[in-house]
């Protein structure tokens, strides 16, 4: 690997681009590099002095890095990794408090979780409607997280009742409305992971519950009469049956969004060739 290879690698690593992404900055920045050299070249340097020069000019790797990650995502990866594992380190400390206290129920981990979800989530954005969809998605949860905490009447039950809850019943209103708010998403980004994300939040509080749920069991197993394992393990297979209903929604959801994208790509082309 010579050294032109050696920079642009330093450049792109750790950006979480896609490969042909990759591939587009490096072919445009090897562009530039090399008509740079050329040009030190013709001024009578050699051509490894000419290099040497040009990757001096381009700057450091790192400081390409964060322009490059913040020009695709709004904000630099030293910026967005850092916060994610601030983000991360209190949900695994919420999950700790949460299993110590046998799933006390109060899901103080989710906050982080939802966080921690749209932080990482810049990372599928390329455009500024991109992350306004983000920032959209997360307000459902923020309105309701609010209000139950103001102690609004009715916020207190959707919060834990449809959010964090496990029965299909409660949950499928607020999921036609996070299909919606998907659908006006995509149609406004067409971006169709950023467009399910609405869906893919409840996927994450379910799962955040179950291990809660599965230590309350083992609990009380242990400690409480046989007549009470069922209801907790009841409790499981709610949370369990909750996890893999939202999951199907948001899969189902995500490949609808795929398909339509493909259908009119082809048809496009189509057209165009007709």
């Amino acid at each position: 690997m010579d050294k032109m290879d050696c920079y642009l690698k330093e450049v792109l690593r750790v950006t979480f681009l896609r490969r042909e992404e990759k591939a587009e900055w490096r072919e445009e920045m090897r562009t530039h590099i090399d008509c740079s050299v050329e040009e030190q070249v013709s001024d009578g340097f050699s051509r490894e002095d000419a290099l040497e020069l040009t990757l001096r000019q381009f700057g450091d790797p790192g400081m390409l890095r964060r322009d490059l990650t913040r020009q695709t995502y709004g904000v630099s990866i030293d910026v967005l990794l850092p916060v994610s594992v601030l983000f991360l380190g209190w949900y695994a400390y919420a999950v700790a408090e949460e299993l110590q206290v046998h799933f006390s129920g109060q899901g103080i981990g989710v906050v982080p979780l939802t966080l921690l979800a749209g932080t990482l989530s810049l990372l599928l954005t390329r455009k500024t409607a991109d992350r306004w969809a983000v920032l959209l998605t997360l307000l459902p949860f923020g309105l309701v997280f609010g209000l139950q905490k103001l102690q609004v009447p009715g916020a207190l039950s959707w919060y834990y009742g449809v959010l964090l809850g496990d029965r299909w019943g409660s949950y499928s209103g607020y999921a036609g409305i996070m299909i919606l708010l998907g659908l006006l998403i995509f149609l406004k980004t067409q971006n169709g992971r950023i467009a399910s994300l609405p869906l893919l939040l409840p996927v994450l509080y379910s799962a955040h519950q179950l291990p809660g749920r599965i230590s309350n069991y083992m609990y009380h197993l242990q400690y409480s009469s046989p007549n009470e394992h069922e209801m907790y393990y009841m409790a499981v297979t709610y949370q369990l049956d909750s996890l893999l209903i939202r999951t199907f929604v948001w899969v189902v959801f995500l490949l609808a969004l795929r398909y339509f994208t493909q259908f009119v790509h082809h048809r496009r082309i189509n057209k165009a060739g007709s």
